[in-house]
């Protein structure tokens, strides 16, 4: 079989378009009024009309099983019935057009960079309100070093769970998974449980999303152990202890712990929910980050994201044409 032949079988050809897709909204600007966050304001106003203030506990933790349920079960259907009219031959264009528009990694590295900007300029007012745009704590009580650090957060996880979490649903399992596991990820991110209202009726999206995270979350963390940028052992193994005994949630604070221990700063501590504190432990390594580490966070999330990607395709890719050679 010619090297032609095997990337053009169905499963391989796809996992390439599916890559060159990925790359493609990587590096190429396209307009950020169809990226899909632009949907959390909405979500968040169906749950607040749905997640009663005067209902019970039980009644809140119902509403929020079914706002996900009919708000994926029709979008799925809505894809499945237009695959059907397009016919076979371009249900595959379908996929790959859903597929960049559920991508997000440019809105995230970008507003790294303007925020880098800010900072070095002493426009903490800047950064402070550009932020808050973007993530619901409250970022008025932030400091320089607060701003960093809540930034370095924020982009590590939106690479993860906005970027690489959908891509690896659709190298593994196609559209469909990924585009019902985007459309979860923007309900737990509008839903969010830490805010006082949400609590109950945040918590199954939290607790299902958190479910489809850890596949991705252990697939990054070979990469991550043999990543260039080289930590001392001191760092990494002090934060992945915090991790490991502290850290609240385990699914996304494994990548945490890696890249912050890796690059040997600290995130974390207190943050401010609707005047709500809460107090989360420093994880990572033993000094406060700088500003320059926001890139270098940014630099060493993508890295990973990159060649685990890379990995997955080469593995899948691999094992199919094995499977068709016997």
């Amino acid at each position: 079989m010619s090297f032609y032949e095997i990337i053009h079988l169905p499963t391989i050809y796809i996992l390439l378009c599916g890559l060159g897709v990925a790359i493609f909204e990587w590096f190429i600007p396209y307009p950020y009024f169809i990226r899909p966050r632009l949907l959390l304001s909405p979500f968040a106003y169906l749950g607040s009309k749905v997640n009663k203030p005067t209902n019970d506990d039980q009644k809140n933790y119902f509403a929020g099983i079914m706002l996900p349920t009919i708000i994926i079960v029709p979008a799925l259907i809505l894809y499945v019935a237009t695959s059907v009219l397009v016919g076979e031959e371009a249900e595959k264009y379908l996929a790959l057009l859903t597929l960049l528009l559920i991508l997000e990694s440019r809105p995230y590295r970008t507003l790294g960079k303007i925020i880098t900007k800010e900072l070095k300029a002493n426009n903490i007012q800047g950064a402070k309100e550009l932020l808050q745009k973007f993530i619901l704590r409250d970022t008025s009580k932030l400091s320089c070093l607060g701003l960093t650090k809540a930034t370095i957060e924020f982009i590590v996880l939106r690479l993860f769970n906005s970027f690489y979490v959908p891509l690896f649903y659709f190298l593994l399992f196609g559209i469909e998974t990924a585009l019902s596991v985007k459309l979860l990820v923007l309900l737990s991110q509008a839903l969010n449980s830490k805010l006082p209202s949400n609590a109950i009726f945040g918590m199954f999206t939290k607790k299902l999303v958190n479910i489809f995270y850890i596949l991705p979350a252990i697939s990054l963390v070979p990469i991550l152990a043999i990543t260039p940028y080289k930590a001392s052992k001191a760092s990494l193994s002090h934060s992945l202890e915090i991790y490991n005994n502290q850290w609240p949630n385990k699914v996304s604070g494994i990548l945490l712990a890696y890249v912050a221990g890796m690059l040997n700063f600290k995130v974390g501590g207190p943050r401010y929910y609707s005047d709500i504190i809460y107090r989360f432990p420093q994880i990572g390594g033993f000094k406060e980050p700088e500003i320059t580490d926001i890139k270098r966070a940014t630099r060493l999330t993508s890295f990973a994201i990159i060649f685990t990607t890379l990995a997955v395709v080469l593995i899948k890719s691999a094992i199919y044409y094995y499977y068709i050679l016997s």
